[in-house]
């Protein structure tokens, strides 16, 4: 029985939380990168070419319009705010670090 990408997404990878979906497509994106070879730009270039459809030519994707670059630039900007965890103060690193130290301190004794 072959399972389409569709049907895959909405049976397995829907229902994960989405840290683990976020993780998982940046597995994905991380691997064709390297694999081809691209930058930053040309995979997000890509990744906003398949997510819309679009079914450019070999030679049509090799030089983008300002426009083009805008609007992708745009979507990498929509999809890196799309987590918040509703705490402004939620990236201050030294606050981050006293977090982790704390935990890494804590000997977890009085839990069961």
């Amino acid at each position: 029985m072959s399972i389409n990408a569709n049907e895959l997404y909405a049976s397995t990878i829907r229902p994960l939380p989405i840290k683990e979906r976020l993780q998982l497509a940046l597995m994905i994106l991380g691997e064709i990168a390297s694999a081809h070879d691209l930058s930053n730009e040309e995979t997000l270039i890509a990744t906003s070419e398949a997510t819309a459809g679009g079914n450019r030519s070999s030679a049509a994707k090799q030089t983008l319009s300002e426009d083009a670059l805008r609007q992708a630039r745009a979507e990498l900007a929509h999809f890196a705010g799309a987590v918040s965890s509703g705490d402004p103060n939620s990236a201050d690193n030294e606050r981050i670090d006293a977090d982790l130290a704390r935990s890494y301190a804590d000997t977890h004794e009085d839990e069961p």
